[in-house]
């Protein structure tokens, strides 16, 4: 949407509800604009969903309009008793979103969608584990998947990934020969150097033979409480035992 104030200001608005910008699009609609004769440009992304980060909207010169932003809005509204069967409907909906996107901090972990788990992954970010997330398809169904600490190891990069309930150590390999040693090598090497960081890790069920294959798993890594809530502290402590277990089998190739 472009709205375009006394003929010299120019407002770009990117609604993304539940997509996300792709393919360089936002500096192209801004350079469009710019050739229409607007030099004066305030571009707005408005999103109602969720998105790992915002890192390229910024770099594009957007600035992020969110939900939040927009249920701050209309609550306001709310408060003054508006009628409107649509304004209120659109507050409904913001609203209900937003509580499931927080239900990982109120309900038992086998109750959480994929709501909750977006909303999971960002207070992990927040709370400086430093990853990305995004819905991963599969035959299976799907899972909603965060990775982060990757290491370069030569032949291969060693990482962690969370598939919602499980921690898995991966790693990515190019050369399809090097495939079976390297996650036969590396499986061991975890599952030895784990036991230093109190992590039970163990041997996944089965291996995969891709370009990223799982070489341990650590089931149910997220810790709660009597009630079965969420530890926040106790479950990030976890979570950093894992950063430290790469980082340790990585001093120790580097000496070896």
């Amino acid at each position: 949407m472009l709205v375009v104030i006394n003929h010299k200001y120019a407002i770009l608005i990117e609604d993304k509800t539940y997509t996300q910008d792709h393919t360089n699009q936002l500096a192209r609609y801004r350079v469009a604009v710019e050739k229409r004769g607007y030099q004066h440009q305030l571009p707005i992304y408005y999103k109602i969903g969720n998105q790992s980060n915002y890192d390229t909207v910024v770099a594009a010169g957007y600035k992020p309009f969110l939900r939040k932003d927009m249920l701050a809005i209309l609550q306001e509204g709310y408060k003054r008793n508006i009628t409107d069967s649509i304004f209120n409907d659109y507050y409904q909906h913001l609203l209900s979103t937003e509580e499931a996107y927080n239900k990982y901090k109120t309900a038992p972990l086998h109750e959480w969608k994929g709501l909750a788990w977006q909303g999971f992954y960002s207070e992990l970010q927040n709370a400086g584990i430093l990853g990305e997330w995004d819905y991963v398809s599969n035959p299976q169904g799907g899972f909603y998947g965060f990775w982060w600490h990757w290491k370069n190891e030569g032949d291969c990069q060693l990482y962690l990934q969370l598939e919602q309930e499980k921690l898995c150590v991966k790693i990515e390999v190019a050369d399809k020969e090097k495939r079976a040693y390297l996650r036969t090598n590396w499986c061991q090497k975890v599952l030895e150097k784990s036991k230093d960081f109190q992590l039970h890790v163990k041997k996944p069920s089965r291996f995969g033979n891709g370009r990223c294959m799982t070489v341990a798993v650590l089931e149910n890594y997220i810790i709660t409480n009597k009630d079965g809530i969420l530890d926040l502290t106790s479950t990030i402590d976890v979570l950093k035992r894992a950063e430290k277990l790469l980082d340790a089998l990585t001093v120790v190739r580097t000496n070896q």
